[in-house]
């Protein structure tokens, strides 16, 4: 009897976690990138960007090392770095140095618009209709 309530938890707590990782990227998407580093871009392969092109955002600019998988993408900004998951659509983890100055301009007006990165494949990323 308890199995569907389980359940329906279960759900609920697996959209807000999804949520919240999406507010959380929108919101320091809005406040720090003003583009996507595409830049990086391999043009050959048209391959996202890799975390070696964006060593500024890890401890002693190394990334941490990450499982071959085909639907984990490395993602370098102008401020951050997101490893994205394509199975879920949504950021595993974001690197981001802060320092006095990111701190202080924190408190700037902000563009709220939400963008999907075109790097990612179009059944991997999150649109504005998923919302």
């Amino acid at each position: 009897m308890n199995q569907p309530f389980e359940m329906k938890q279960t759900t609920l707590w697996a959209r807000m976690l999804r949520l919240t990782a999406i507010l959380a990227l929108t919101v320091t998407s809005a406040a720090n990138a003003r583009l996507p580093v595409f830049e990086a871009l391999d043009s050959a392969s048209g391959h996202p960007t890799r975390f070696a092109q964006c060593p500024q955002f890890f401890v002693d600019g190394k990334p941490p090392a990450i499982p071959a998988s085909p639907k984990l993408r490395e993602l370098c900004y102008e401020a951050f770095a997101i490893l994205h998951s394509g199975e879920t659509r949504t950021p595993v983890y974001v690197a981001q140095r802060l320092n006095r100055q990111t701190i202080e301009d924190a408190d700037e007006k902000r563009a709220t618009k939400f963008f999907a990165d075109a790097r990612l494949p179009r059944g991997e990323r999150a649109e504005l209709e998923d919302y």
